[in-house]
């Protein structure tokens, strides 16, 4: 991973290898960023995404392998348990341009990823809403 701090944000190049979560995870940590929103495009070899069950608060998922484009990789950095919490949707493509989309789980890199991370001021932590059993942002 790389990483070049702008003005007031941060670029990040993920490479070959490199985990899509634990990378974003990491650079937080590293750089004190606890809220952002966040965009990115590249190419992973495994990508596991998935869908809650609103009636369990449970993720439903699918892992795919092979040539993964990933078209969209869009979200948010926030606070869950003291820790930076990225939350991120994904579409990604596959070698018959198949497009799958989801709550983006895991993913690992086959070439690279470019993700530009845009820090907020305001701090937003994340806690359980036993209504929908979702982690929701508090306000």
């Amino acid at each position: 991973m790389k990483i070049k701090k702008t003005t007031n944000k941060l670029l990040i190049r993920l490479n070959k290898g490199d985990e899509i979560i634990a990378s974003l995870t990491e650079a937080c940590r590293e750089n004190n960023i606890q809220t952002a929103s966040l965009t990115g495009i590249g190419a992973a070899n495994e990508a596991k995404i998935g869908a809650i069950d609103p009636k369990t608060g449970i993720y439903v998922s699918r892992t795919f392998t092979g040539d993964l484009e990933i078209a969209s990789l869009t979200g948010n950095i926030t606070l869950k348990d003291g820790e930076p919490f990225p939350h991120i949707h994904i579409v990604i493509g596959d070698e018959n341009y198949k497009a799958f989309a989801g709550h983006l789980l895991e993913a690992n890199i086959s070439i690279t990823c470019e993700i530009i991370l845009d820090p907020l001021d305001e701090t937003i932590t994340r806690s359980l809403d036993e209504e929908t059993k979702a982690k929701t942002w508090n306000l």
